[in-house]
């Protein structure tokens, strides 16, 4: 191994060695004219320079005003906030009346079901009443009937009667006949109705 490959290896292991080593010879660069020039330019070429910053100035303010225009433009202004609070306030009156409207379509849909039920009543009465209606109906004909044939048996036995007698009958005596068949016949009706009969 070659005596710098052991100064190199030396210095890797030991930081106090390359400290002192690095003194050794930035004593010695700064004692030369050229090697600090060289240094210098060579420095001076890596950092930036006053137009560079100048450029670099222009840029970042460039891309502030860019950035503080589009802000200012996204800012909502009195006006339009004031003009976006009513459409808030329009808003929330109408979805209130939406919600009073939803309690009464709920209030009306309650009505309905009751109207539904009592309808579903009205058509059991009716035709219960139907019912009734049909069985007075046969009852009335069962009366009428019985009427029919008791008034023709009074009749035809008022007529036997008639004719046994054998002698003029006046007017007055037909009628009066006539009359007392009525109210007879009126009489059995009413007590059919009732129920007697």
């Amino acid at each position: 191994m070659s005596l710098a490959a052991k100064m190199i290896e030396e210095m890797e292991k030991n930081a106090e060695l390359r400290r002192r080593f690095l003194k050794m010879i930035l004593a010695e660069i700064a004692l030369e004219p050229d090697v600090r020039m060289a240094l210098a330019n060579a420095i001076i070429r890596e950092a930036a320079t006053k137009t560079d910053l100048a450029e670099l100035t222009k840029k970042i303010e460039g891309a502030l005003e860019e950035r503080a225009s589009r802000i200012e433009s996204s800012i909502v202004t009195k006006g339009e906030f004031k003009a976006l609070n009513v459409k808030i306030e329009t808003m929330e009156a109408l979805v209130a009346d939406l919600n009073k409207n939803i309690r009464s379509l709920d209030e009306l849909g309650g009505k309905i079901s009751s109207l539904e039920s009592s309808v579903e009543e009205l058509k059991t009465y009716i035709k219960t009443v139907g019912d009734l209606a049909r069985e007075s109906s046969s009852k009335i004909e069962e009366v009428r009937e019985s009427l029919e044939s008791k008034v023709s048996a009074f009749i035809e036995n008022f007529e036997g009667r008639i004719a046994s007698f054998k002698r003029p009958i006046n007017i007055i005596t037909v009628l009066s006949l006539a009359s007392l068949a009525a109210v007879v016949l009126l009489v059995l009706l009413l007590l059919s109705f009732m129920g007697v009969i």
